[in-house]
């Protein structure tokens, strides 16, 4: 990909969300959240400590 190709995705992908809103809340992914970004952590790191 060259430079140009990167910033037209840049300004397609924004446009495409704003497009495709239909004004309802998406779905309630709260609590889901909570959960998967610390458990992803941890995984991160053992994974890069049995790397070593």
């Amino acid at each position: 990909m060259t430079i140009s190709e990167c910033e037209v995705w840049t300004l397609y992908t924004p446009y495409l969300s704003f497009r495709l809103y239909n004004g309802q809340k998406g779905f309630r992914l709260k609590y889901f959240f909570y959960f998967f970004y610390p458990t992803h952590i941890i995984i991160l790191y053992f994974i890069g400590k049995n790397l070593h």
